[in-house]
């Protein structure tokens, strides 16, 4: 029996896999639901998730609405029956408890969100960095002064003018009082 080998450039596969996929519907839509149980672990399913998952959890399903999961079940998400005559809707919801949301809108404002925390959490590593500079700017002073060498400031002329031993105590203490508050 002879066998039939075939080789195929680089560029076939993918072809192939674009073919088949296309060919084969119903692998595309195998987990047509996906969201975050409340341990956080990813589930995926054919089924709407229970309604104890809130919209935010749901990542994916089959018609893109994220309300889709709660109109697949037939009672509303608060528990509340719809039938309920106090069950009044609040404004910006619909009368069955469902919340009405845009996905769009919602990855936005979360986009937005994680923007804004990366930006402080970067600025307040910025600050720390450089409060950290700075007492480390005030220690290596210090330990200078406390050395007992001269201590020599610029003045405006381009001279220099130096510390009296007064002046070194008072600068030395100065120094701490800034290095206890701020750099423990």
């Amino acid at each position: 029996m002879k066998r039939l080998h075939v080789l195929l450039p680089a560029t076939a596969t993918p072809l192939l896999t674009l073919i088949l996929s296309l060919a084969c519907p119903a692998a595309q839509a195998q987990w047509a639901w996906q969201w975050r149980d409340d341990k956080g672990h990813m589930v995926y399913s054919d089924a709407a998730p229970p309604p104890s998952v809130p919209a935010s959890r749901i990542i994916r399903n089959p018609n893109s609405r994220t309300a889709t999961a709660y109109e697949a079940l037939s009672a509303p998400a608060s528990g509340v029956k719809a039938t309920d005559p106090n069950a009044a809707a609040k404004p910006g919801q619909p009368a069955s408890g469902v919340a009405a949301s845009n996905p769009d809108e919602e990855l936005r404002k979360r986009l937005a969100d994680r923007a804004k925390k990366e930006q402080d959490e970067a600025k307040q590593a910025e600050q720390a960095q450089r409060k950290q500079a700075e007492c480390q700017r005030l220690q290596a002073d210090t330990a200078y002064l406390q050395g007992g060498r001269r201590y020599g400031t610029p003045q405006a002329d381009g001279s220099l003018s130096y510390m009296d031993d007064n002046q070194r105590a008072a600068a030395i203490q100065r120094n701490q009082a800034v290095l206890s508050a701020n750099c423990s």
